[in-house]
């Protein structure tokens, strides 16, 4: 059986939702600004999560494997032209981070802990686009910073005693670089899909060195 333990203790008090109202404020007015200075979309992605570094630390087992598991992320970005193939995105985004761990139980059997971190994450990119055929191509490279709202790790009963007060030494913040190519399914650039990376550039810890690695694909529609 897996036990559920809270990392953290985000309770959203008032004081910690300002910035992000604030945030959500101005992103809403570019969202409905004019059409010819910005472009809105909502956008759907379906990543890979993994936490990098020294996680041998977050798992009292030495007859395992961590690897990445399935994340998701949502969310508004807004994008505007600043040369003929350049522009910028900005995004308001929900995504999801972590690990899964697998190892073999004291019992012989298959076993799975895994850690879930949920940010509100703000990434700001440069793109380059071009066209292909019927289609256009964008690369997109950019960095991102992201506020912890949610955290929790599944502990199973057999994990040997593993000491829980590591997992209440991550940080409140993820610094991390992104970068994403893309294609629309036609001129009208009003789909876009591809795939999207990004890494911490700085640890995700108090004491050790991790670091989130997400990749995956993501849908976008622009209005």
């Amino acid at each position: 059986m897996l036990a559920r333990y809270r990392l953290n203790n985000y309770s959203f008090l008032m004081n910690k939702k300002i910035p992000l109202l604030l945030i959500l404020i101005v992103f809403t007015s570019l969202v409905f600004a004019q059409k010819r200075s910005f472009d809105a979309s909502v956008f759907l992605g379906f990543n890979g999560i993994h936490i990098e570094g020294d996680n041998e630390v977050l798992y009292n087992s030495d007859n395992g494997t961590v690897w990445g598991t399935l994340g998701i992320s949502a969310g508004f970005a807004v994008k505007r032209s600043f040369a003929k193939s350049f522009y910028w995105t900005f995004d308001l985004r929900y995504i999801r981070k972590g690990s899964i761990y697998e190892f073999i139980n004291i019992q012989g059997v298959q076993d799975f802990e895994s850690i879930k971190f949920d940010y509100a994450e703000l990434p700001l990119s440069v793109g380059y686009k071009t066209n292909i055929g019927k289609r256009y191509i964008y690369v997109e490279m950019g960095a991102a910073i992201a506020k912890l709202i949610n955290s929790e790790k599944l502990v199973s009963e057999y994990s040997n005693g593993q000491d829980i007060s590591l997992f209440n030494q991550f940080k409140d913040y993820d610094f991390s670089m992104l970068g994403a190519i893309k294609l629309s399914t036609n001129r009208k650039e009003k789909i876009l899909y591809g795939i999207r990376v990004a890494r911490s550039f700085l640890s995700i810890h108090e004491t050790y060195k991790l670091y989130n690695f997400d990749y995956g694909i993501e849908m976008s529609y622009f209005f």
